[in-house]
C-alpha cells in the first residue's frame, strides 16, 4: 500500500489499494441514517464532533477520532495531528513518544466506526458497549513522535451484527509505523456491569 498526500485546504488523501486508487472528496456530512443507499460507492466524511459521538461512546480525550473517510464500507482512513497535548504527558518528558496503548485505541475506534457505518448501526442508542476482544499479529515499525501527522488506514474482512474481523495499517509522512490485525464484538451492558462487580469485589472475570 503506498500513500501520498496533498496540503491543501480540503486535506485531499490519495492512497493506493492494489492497482485501485481512490480519491476522497470532504462535504459536510448530513445524513446518517440509510446512508448506504444515498451515497452508492461514494466515499463519505464524518468530521463533526457530534456524528463521531453517535459511532462512539467515547468522550473527551479519549475519543481519538477525529475525522473519517469511509469507502464501500470496505475500507476507512483517519487522520490525527499530533503537536503534544494530554497523550504524550509522562512519555516521556525529554523525548515525547505517542503510547503504543493509543495508536490501538485509534485502530480500535476506526474499525468500530467503520462496522456500525457498514451495518447501519447506532452503538451508542444499543444496549450494548463496542468491545476490542482480540489483537492479533500487531507490529510496531517505528516511533511516533510530535509534530506530525498520524494515518490510520482500516480495512473490514469479515463481520456479523455483533463481531467484526478487521486489518488497521498506520503512517507517518508515508512510512508505515505500525500494523495488526483486530477482532471487535459487542457486549450486552448488563454482562458488562455484572464483570465489573466481580472484578471490584475481587472475583475472577470470565
Amino acid at each position: 500500500m503506498k500513500l501520498s498526500f496533498e496540503n491543501s485546504s480540503s486535506k485531499r488523501i490519495a492512497f493506493q489499494l492494489g492497482s485501485c486508487t481512490l480519491l476522497p472528496w470532504r462535504n459536510k456530512w448530513e445524513v446518517l441514517n440509510n446512508v448506504l443507499q444515498e451515497v452508492e460507492n461514494k466515499p463519505v466524511v464524518i468530521d463533526e464532533y457530534t456524528d463521531l459521538c453517535r459511532y462512539l461512546p467515547h468522550r473527551g480525550p479519549a475519543m481519538m477520532v477525529r475525522n473519517i473517510t469511509i469507502y464501500s464500507s470496505v475500507h476507512a482512513v483517519s487522520e490525527l495531528e499530533l503537536w503534544g497535548g494530554p497523550y504524550f504527558e509522562g512519555h516521556y518528558d525529554d523525548d515525547p513518544i505517542f503510547p503504543g496503548h493509543w495508536l490501538l485505541e485509534l485502530f480500535s475506534q476506526v474499525g468500530c466506526i467503520l462496522h456500525a457505518f457498514a451495518s447501519q448501526s447506532d452503538f451508542v442508542s444499543l444496549e450494548h458497549k463496542p468491545v476490542l476482544r482480540e489483537v492479533r499479529n500487531l507490529e510496531y515499525k517505528a516511533a511516533i513522535k510530535p509534530p506530525c501527522r498520524l494515518i490510520a488506514v482500516v480495512k473490514a474482512e469479515a463481520h456479523t451484527k455483533r463481531r467484526w474481523d478487521f486489518a488497521a495499517t498506520a503512517y507517518v509522512d508515508g512510512e508505515l509505523v505500525a500494523r495488526g490485525s483486530f477482532l471487535g464484538v459487542l457486549v450486552s451492558k448488563k454482562i458488562l456491569e455484572r464483570m465489573y462487580a466481580k472484578k471490584s469485589n475481587g472475583g475472577s472475570v470470565r
